[in-house]
């Protein structure tokens, strides 16, 4: 080789899947430079997903000012939402990739990987859906992640759809209207049941993820049918942690955008398996490169 070996980790996962975050670091393990580009989904098509992967790993060489480099000096370990599908698993893996050697695997095991430092470890993903993940002596386990509105209870997409449809029916005089309804309105900027109707009538996850945040506000202030809602998410990712904890002894790490949100109301056999995250997705490992390769790549030929 012309210039020493550099490492990328490409997150393409996340609930929204609208942005690739890259890292780049050298042999020492030392941030050089940093990307992001979206979206990755292969709802969107395989070629735009790809053509992102690529824009975010150009993004992260462009903001390390390594003009002496290209693709085809590092080694990228990438992990990507969807590829637990077996046709976008073979499209992503016979991929004329640019990279010196690339590892491919799904967002929600590196994000394994990076909580756990490469050790077997539990995840909980909740943000504007929600999914679950285990690596236990090899074997992988996989909860949730069918999408919304059908699945991903327990996100903050669920708790905003449950959230209106309550104001909905408190309209309809089926509901007692509490502060949640009032709240609602508020942040939408309507009064009446059309217009509320119209406002989410787009129907997207983002739209209902951004209401979750004033549920849990309500619930906090005391209101009872937040506080239900809260109650009735969170008994279901506690059922989801427990399938989860091979054996009682797993750490388990909370991930995405509501964990914050979340951690308060979390059940204390949750609670008494949670530890902090040690590092992003897209950083994986802190030490022990070559292990953290060796676990991508067995995924290679799953």
């Amino acid at each position: 080789m012309m210039h020493p070996s550099y490492f990328m980790g490409i997150d393409g996962g996340g609930s929204k899947c609208n942005a690739i975050k890259t890292i780049l670091v050298n042999p020492q393990n030392n941030i050089l430079g940093q990307g992001l580009s979206g979206p990755e989904n292969p709802l969107f098509g395989f070629k735009q997903a790809m053509d992102a992967v690529i824009q975010s790993a150009q993004d992260a060489l462009n903001h390390a000012k390594l003009k002496h480099i290209s693709l085809s000096n590092v080694i990228v370990g990438i992990g990507l939402t969807g590829i637990n599908l077996p046709d976008y698993y073979q499209q992503a893996s016979t991929w004329p990739h640019p990279f010196m050697q690339r590892y491919l695997t799904t967002d929600l095991h590196i994000a394994c990987i990076g909580d756990h430092q490469g050790e077997d470890g539990a995840v909980i993903i909740v943000g504007t859906g929600s999914c679950d993940f285990s690596f236990y002596q090899g074997r992988k386990v996989e909860f949730g992640g069918y999408g919304f509105p059908h699945a991903d209870k327990g996100s903050g997409a669920w708790f905003g759809l449950k959230a209106v449809s309550h104001t909905l029916d408190t309209f309809d005089g089926l509901g007692r209207e509490t502060l949640l309804c009032e709240q609602l309105l508020t942040q939408f900027k309507v009064t009446d049941p059309i217009e509320l109707s119209e406002a989410v009538s787009e129907g997207s996850s983002a739209i209902f993820a951004s209401l979750a945040p004033t549920v849990f506000d309500c619930a906090k202030q005391g209101d009872m049918i937040s506080i239900n809602i809260v109650q009735e998410g969170m008994q279901y990712l506690s059922q989801l942690a427990k399938k989860l904890l091979i054996n009682n002894q797993l750490p388990l790490a909370l991930v995405g955008g509501l964990k914050e949100t979340l951690l308060p109301w979390l059940d204390p056999f949750t609670l008494a398996h949670f530890h902090d995250s040690q590092a992003s997705s897209e950083m994986g490992p802190s030490s022990g490169q070559e292990q953290s390769n060796t676990t991508i790549k067995s995924e290679e030929n799953v």
